[in-house]
């Protein structure tokens, strides 16, 4: 059994790429991606589906499927009938104007869009996110447009967690800079208001968290 194991090892070693900025082997079984403390499954099928994307200079795997929550390649996390991507995870941690930042989320493929938040269960999802990677701030796919603000996904919006604060001292959304804030961003903690959301002028610079519907592309 420990020769068996050791081959399969070396094998897998061989074999190796980056998913991110972290290797992953190809292994018995399918894709591992190497944290700290060894090897952690990806990627279920034993081949097949995988296609190497070289994307921000990084390489990520298409075609994953979900393993508990946590999925391989462009998919960072499904929940509840919603694929995630996280752009930092993926690209170094660069940062965007929002412009920019939903054309990332649209190059990813099909689908593709700034997050849409519809609900309160996804709110608090996101802001599980963004608490524990400890990102300091991330764009949407809200905007505003000439008759209020709408979701890049076309659902209608609700103002579920506007700040009670911001740069002003007033409840979001304030428009205070220079009357451009035309885009919404999620900030944590920023003011000490915890995880809420924020309308900030658009040439700011922040990662971007993308979604997709998973029923229709995943």
């Amino acid at each position: 059994m420990k020769a068996v194991f050791v081959l399969a090892a070396t094998i897998a070693m061989a074999t190796a790429q980056y998913y991110g900025s972290r290797p992953f082997w190809r292994g018995p079984g399918g894709y591992f991606v190497a944290p700290s403390g060894g090897f952690r499954p990806i990627y279920g099928g034993g081949g097949g589906g995988f296609q190497p994307l070289h994307f921000g200079g990084f390489v990520v795997s298409q075609g994953g499927h979900s393993v508990g929550g946590f999925v391989g390649g462009l998919v960072d996390y499904s929940y509840r009938g919603s694929d995630y991507h996280f752009s930092w995870r993926h690209d170094g941690g660069q940062e965007y104007e929002w412009g920019p930042a939903n054309h990332y989320c649209a190059k990813l493929g099909p689908g593709w869009y700034g997050v849409s938040i519809e609900s309160y269960d996804e709110d608090k999802f996101i802001d599980s996110i963004i608490g524990g990677d400890k990102a300091k701030y991330i764009w949407t796919g809200g905007s505003f447009e000439r008759y209020g603000w709408k979701w890049a996904s076309g659902a209608p919006f609700q103002g579920l967690d506007w700040s009670y604060t911001g740069g002003a001292g007033i409840p979001q959304p304030d428009n205070r800079e220079d009357g451009k804030e035309f885009c919404l961003a999620v900030l944590n903690n920023f003011y000490q208001d915890g995880i809420t959301w924020h309308d900030v002028a658009c040439h700011h610079l922040k990662p971007i968290i993308c979604e997709r519907r998973s029923r229709i592309y995943g």
